[in-house]
């Protein structure tokens, strides 16, 4: 059997092209880069600024804090400790220069 037809891609410099099942090419951008995070300040470059910056983090509270909480009450009677530290939360990163949502670590 003999491919005679165009192949489905192909690489341009910028992006790639897909072909459609009609026959039309459609570009597809490259992903864009997304940083890793972790749990405390991190050193990254924003996606929506471009500048190089440590993210500033806010810390919020999720259902996992609230069942920590709640096996704190049962087991010492100490269900505000999960409220109180930030290892128990989720960090949110945002950006200093521009103050956008950048992403999250969840633990």
């Amino acid at each position: 059997m003999q491919h005679d037809e165009a192949p489905l891609h192909s690489m341009n410099s910028s992006h790639m092209i897909l072909k459609n099942t009609t026959g039309m090419s459609v570009p597809v951008p490259h992903p864009t880069h997304v940083p890793l995070l972790g749990p405390s300040n991190t050193l990254t470059v924003c996606q929506f600024c471009q500048a190089s910056v440590k993210t500033s983090v806010k810390y919020s509270v999720t259902s996992r804090t609230h069942m920590a909480a709640a096996l704190w009450s049962i087991v010492c009677c100490l269900c505000c400790v999960p409220y109180c530290i930030d290892s128990a939360k989720n960090s949110d990163h945002y950006c200093p220069n521009c103050a956008r949502y950048m992403g999250s670590y969840e633990k």
